[in-house]
């Protein structure tokens, strides 16, 4: 097998570094968990399911910041970073900072690109047999860390204040049991059945007439690698803000 020049990997799987000699070794980090660590507590997980959450997320983060402070020790190792952010929190772990670059994520221009909106919102309603209303929130990749629950908040919020002529789409699955079961109540609870539809897993080749069915998304994040590159490329507005707004409280 011939020797290869370059090696690249993801996050901690930048260990094979330790079985290579005179090979550069490349390994992309997405995200660090740092500010995950700091809210986990309060997200309205239950029973066996927070317990496997915390532990999941604190070993990560301990186990991938010793892998990385140790391994930039060899001469032919780098990390790049998604964002500015992810750099600064590898660095605040003692990683080498002559070690780290960032790279924003790069988007696929083929799959991501701007198609008529009104015939995006005519294949969502037959394909998930939904009637879209005025307005289209999109909010993808959801969970406890994306903090889909805080953003359910908003949106029972948003119809009090500014009425019901919108539909948010909830896309790609929602993490632990008792947390999907939670988003399911509050939806319920907050009077949303008609304004917040969750899709569930969806296919990549159908994520690009979503996103272009939308006029905006949102990720009110807990703890975030990087932004979401496609939606600067289909024009899409992105509503995020500071995760230390958040208060320290289950949303009941």
């Amino acid at each position: 097998m011939e020797k290869p020049d370059i090696i690249l990997t993801h996050g901690p799987l930048v260990i094979i570094a330790k079985t290579v000699q005179n090979v550069l070794v490349i390994s992309i980090v997405h995200g660090t968990y740092a500010n995950e660590i700091k809210w986990m507590w309060y997200h309205p997980i239950f029973g066996l399911d927070i317990v496997k959450y915390i532990a999941g997320i604190y070993t990560t983060h301990r186990l991938d910041m010793a892998l990385y402070r140790r391994i930039m020790g060899l001469e032919n190792v780098y990390l790049v970073a998604v964002s500015k952010n992810t750099k600064r929190e590898l660095i605040e772990a003692e990683v080498m900072p002559n070690k780290v670059f960032s790279v924003l994520n790069g988007v696929d221009k083929e799959l991501f690109k701007p198609m008529d909106k009104e015939r995006a919102r005519t294949l969502v309603e037959e394909w998930f047999g939904v009637e879209l209303r005025d307005k289209v929130l999109l909010h993808v990749n959801p969970g406890p860390r994306k903090g889909t629950h805080i953003l359910i908040k908003a949106i029972a919020w948003l119809k009090k204040s500014y009425g019901k002529d919108f539909t948010l789409f909830i896309v790609g699955r929602l993490g632990p049991r008792t947390y999907k079961e939670h988003i399911e109540k509050m939806i319920k609870r907050l009077g949303l059945e008609e304004s917040v539809k969750i899709l569930g897993y969806v296919e990549g080749d159908g994520l690009p007439v979503i996103h272009n069915s939308a006029d905006l998304t949102s990720t009110p994040s807990y703890s975030e690698g990087s932004p979401p590159s496609n939606t600067r490329i289909l024009g899409l507005w992105n509503v995020s803000s500071s995760n230390e707004c958040w208060r320290k409280s289950r949303i009941s």
